[in-house]
């Protein structure tokens, strides 16, 4: 089994990243080779997520250790397989959390299960099986580079699509300015007639009690409530 530095790959993911946010804050776009682009575009806009976690794992490994089988990820499948998933819980995945880049759980709790390798063998178990053929592609791509800077800059590459990704799913919210009574009507009429399991309504109480003590200074007023499926005090 191949041994990984997983202080250093945090390291390595941290410093390219910043890169990668740099170059998309000048809207640059990074060069890569038109195949791999488009199985890159594949990949990060599939429904499964695992494609592009795993295969952020496997560039990392590819760059700290190319006597690794990027297409092993279990250690029981030969002398020079990884552990995928501990790279992804060590490091893959608290990285993603941390730079607030949506992601799973964990690929290899889900997808990538029981051993599995990056071949033909598990694709007709998938779900989306274009996205698998473009991964496959990608770690053939991957699997013989050898230059170290070339893979660096496919490592910033990738980072570049998951920063887009953040970007994408990140809704800026403003604070509103003074309502009128016309448009707390709107709002709170569009709020109660929108199903919610009957939330919305307690959360609209709760909201109006609050304000309530806080404009009058009733500090000693407790303002409680009870979760929504909560059984009722039995009485009797």
């Amino acid at each position: 089994m191949s041994m990984i530095d997983y202080v250093q790959a945090r390291k390595l993911l941290d410093d390219a990243i910043i890169a990668a946010e740099a170059f998309l804050l000048q809207n640059v776009k990074l060069p890569m080779q038109q195949d791999i682009r488009n199985c890159c575009k594949i990949v990060f806009s599939s429904n499964t997520q695992a494609y592009r976690e795993v295969l952020l794992g496997c560039t990392v490994a590819r760059i700290l250790d190319k006597s690794i089988n990027i297409r092993q990820p279990y250690i029981d499948q030969g002398p020079n397989a990884f552990s995928g998933r501990t790279l992804d819980e060590k490091v893959v995945n608290p990285f993603l959390h941390d730079k607030r880049i949506p992601s799973t759980r964990g690929p290899y709790l889900s997808v990538f299960r029981r051993s599995v390798q990056f071949d033909l063998s598990i694709r007709e178990g998938l779900r989306d099986k274009l996205g698998y053929d473009a991964f496959l592609k990608v770690i053939g791509y991957l699997e013989v580079i050898s230059d170290d800077l070339e893979l660096e800059n496919f490592l910033q590459y990738l980072l570049y699509n998951f920063v887009e990704i953040r970007e994408a799913a990140h809704i800026q919210l403003y604070k509103p300015q003074r309502l009128s009574f016309e448009q707390f009507d709107t709002l709170i009429s569009g709020l109660l007639a929108t199903p919610s399991g009957g939330r919305l309504p307690v959360f609209l109480v709760v909201a109006a009690f609050r304000k309530v003590k806080t404009f009058f200074g009733l500090h000693d007023w407790s303002i409680a409530w009870q979760e929504i499926n909560a059984a009722d005090t039995a009485s009797g």
